[in-house]
């Protein structure tokens, strides 16, 4: 049987997502990788694919904004589209609410959410602990390829909701109220990442402004530690994260086609 054509969108701050993209990616045939970023400002996109996956991490119960910006501008040129989502996370979150959003979205655009897997990753927002993030790290492959198994089950799930409330992360803001302070040197690395083009640098400093995703992006990505989250003194401050198997010139390269 001839593989379906399949189209797999990542959005991704520090490479969990990114990296399960990959795999996917490699195990699909007639599969091609889009990063979001690199499209979010095109004013139309029609997908030709008969299946499209959507690779993201979620945002405080929810699905991050620039996700749910690209849908926006999306038509699909096939009858019924496939589409499946792919989350990861900070544990295994409950991810019903989550789903139900994004097919929230994709209702918008005449079309719906067929089915959805979560693959449990380090966070970086809330922190988990050493070994936990190893574990999650090391079982990382594998829970990905657990998950395509099931890519061609029969779908019976109904993502329909009538009761979404919004969240912290359903408009852009900057939430953590991430700032920069007196250690950064001005090197333009969280403006390089940031995939709304929302950190200029004046006098010498990383400015953030309000046109936020809460990403983290620039949090993680800062050589100098200078960039913190304001309004979170608990986890203000919090051990930096990234894949080790992705690095900073990787993340600048989601936003370029």
């Amino acid at each position: 049987m001839k593989p379906k054509s399949t189209s797999i969108y990542v959005f991704s701050a520090t490479g969990n997502s990114l990296t399960t993209a990959k795999i996917l990616h490699h195990e699909i045939e007639d599969s091609r990788l889009i990063s979001i970023a690199s499209v979010l400002h095109e004013n139309e996109i029609v997908e030709e694919a008969e299946r499209t996956v959507f690779v993201f991490p979620i945002y405080f119960q929810d699905v991050p904004f620039p996700v749910k910006m690209l849908i926006s501008k999306m038509t699909w040129s096939c009858e019924s589209p496939e589409i499946i989502a792919v989350s990861t996370s900070r544990k295994v979150q409950k991810t019903d609410e989550v789903y139900q959003r994004l097919h929230a979205e994709l209702e918008k655009r005449g079309t719906a959410l067929s089915d959805a897997f979560s693959i449990p990753m380090p966070g970086n927002s809330w922190a988990n602990e050493p070994d936990e993030d190893e574990l999650y790290l090391n079982q990382q492959e594998a829970a990905v390829l657990e998950c395509l198994k099931y890519f061609d089950r029969k779908r019976e799930k109904d993502y329909s909701s009538t009761d979404l409330k919004q969240t912290a992360v359903s408009v852009l803001n900057n939430y953590r109220g991430i700032i920069s302070d007196d250690s950064c040197i001005g090197c333009g690395r969280c403006v390089q990442v940031c995939p709304m083009n929302n950190i200029h640098l004046e006098r010498g400093k990383a400015i953030v402004g309000d046109n936020c995703a809460v990403c983290l992006a620039c949090f993680h990505w800062c050589p100098k530690e200078a960039l913190w989250m304001s309004k979170n003194m608990a986890d203000g401050r919090r051990k930096k994260y990234q894949h080790p198997k992705v690095s900073f010139e990787d993340i600048v390269k989601m936003k370029t086609r």
